[in-house]
């Protein structure tokens, strides 16, 4: 049986049912640091269309931006680290979701599809929440798309692809979490990525993983699978939670801070909902962000500094967008990660104040705030591979890959037994076998390989 993703399940119902109310603005306050940047969410409308929305923070009495037109249930927005795209997760086939990639400025209303998670014909699932990694050159998302060997697998499983997709002669994604089916059972699931700022690790969900079959906690993993066991390398447990049976109510969203090891996420530890904050350096180091008894806060966010985390809350009658300052570690005044004293006096500042409902909150820089990326395509003529140290691109099988603007990238052409290497085309020249280049700019480069005589 065909399953809906978590991001879909949790909170969806209600979202329906109240269904994006307008009310009029209210008198605002600034957010409470007012970094540079706008929120990316999703909301429904009152024809129950599902699309993505920016809003800025500074300025609340503004109304939210509308990015995706098309109709389609379109959601889990993340902004690329420059700031100028979205990627989001977009219901525009049949056969289940896709991620695809959309440019900042609305007037362009276009999209473009970078995941394709199975032949059109076999109608598996699709592949859903995905998450740019920090320096813009890699795609985090979670797949139940079919095993290598064409087997279903309807197990939620987390996949890498190179931000330029999966498209034409591109390498497929790879995937990073590989858990045996059991033989009778719930099978475990892996959801809900989020990269460290360096992009060497990830935190996810994981559900049925640990000493507890009904088990719901965070883990943390390497990017890579140096090892090829199929699995991300050094895999530890972050959070320990067995109050409640595994299901959207206990340690879930996570979204690692921007600059730090602190990781955001909802937990309902503290018996009702609340943003807490775990130190994935010191897992004992567990901070109550929200420690509200009344209301509702889940699905934390990062502003662009670190300084704030940005959330979701249902304080004012329909679930908008709020932002706190970032607790201090534990302290003398402050138990078991509850607030307490003068931290438990802080109030939330609302950023939204239109009445809509808004889900996954994903507070961006401005745009071209960061180094942006760009991507380099290798062909060849004749038999000879070509190939960098890093093995993002070994071409012939991976000829593209996508790059930090302003990186090293050195190029090496090794003929076939047979061949030799003739010269470089393009953004490289010269007969040598080496070719570094600068990757100011997107570029193109051909190796011609000759048969000896």
């Amino acid at each position: 049986m065909n399953q809906l993703p978590r991001a879909f399940k949790a909170g969806t119902l209600a979202t329906i049912l109240i269904a994006a109310i307008a009310v009029g603005s209210e008198t605002s306050a600034i957010a409470q640091t007012a970094p540079n940047g706008r929120i990316a969410f999703s909301s429904w409308d009152e024809d129950l269309n599902y699309d993505i929305y920016t809003v800025d923070p500074a300025d609340p009495s503004t109304a939210p931006v509308r990015l995706t037109t098309d109709g389609a249930f379109n959601g889990n927005p993340d902004y690329s680290p420059d700031g100028t795209k979205i990627i989001y997760d977009g219901w525009s086939t049949f056969s289940g979701p896709r991620i695809q990639v959309m440019d900042t400025n609305p007037a362009t209303d276009d999209s473009v599809v970078l995941s394709k998670p199975c032949s059109d014909d076999l109608g598996c699932y699709g592949d859903f929440q995905p998450a740019w990694s920090p320096d813009g050159t890699r795609i985090a998302f979670v797949s139940s798309r079919p095993n290598a060997d064409g087997s279903e697998n309807w197990s939620y499983e987390i996949y890498v692809m190179d931000a330029t997709g999966e498209a034409g002669p591109l390498p497929r994604a790879t995937r990073l979490t590989t858990d045996p089916l059991p033989e009778s059972g719930q099978a475990i699931t892996d959801s809900q990525i989020t990269w460290s700022p360096d992009g060497k690790q990830m935190a996810f969900l994981s559900e049925g993983r640990g000493f507890e079959a009904d088990s719901c906690d965070l883990w943390v993993m390497d990017s890579r699978d140096l090892n090829d066991d199929g699995f991300g390398d050094n895999l530890q447990q972050l959070t320990f939670d067995d109050s409640f049976n595994c299901d959207p109510f206990e340690d879930v969203s996570p979204q690692w801070s921007p600059n730090s090891s602190l990781i955001a996420f909802t937990s309902t530890r503290s018996g009702y909902f609340d943003i807490w904050i775990v130190n994935a350096d010191d897992p004992t180091d567990l901070r109550n962000v929200t420690g509200t008894p009344e209301g509702y806060e889940d699905q934390p966010g990062w502003s662009p500094d670190s300084a704030q985390i940005v959330f979701r809350s249902d304080a004012s009658g329909a679930y908008e967008f709020y932002s706190l300052p970032v607790p201090p570690p534990a302290t003398a005044g402050r138990e078991n990660g509850l607030l307490s004293g003068e931290d438990a006096s802080l109030e939330p500042t609302q950023l939204t104040f239109d009445g809509s409902d808004k889900q996954h909150p994903d507070w961006g820089a401005l745009r071209g705030s960061r180094p942006g990326t760009v991507t380099l395509n290798v062909s060849k003529k004749g038999l000879g591979n070509v190939a960098t140290a890093s093995a993002r691109i070994t071409c012939g099988r991976h000829c593209t890959a996508t790059f930090v603007r302003g990186s090293k990238v050195k190029l090496k052409a090794t003929p076939r037994a047979g061949y030799r290497f003739a010269r470089w085309d393009g953004a490289c020249a010269g007969m040598r076998l080496a070719c570094t280049l600068q990757m100011k700019r997107t570029k193109s480069v051909i190796a011609w390989f000759a048969q000896r005589r």
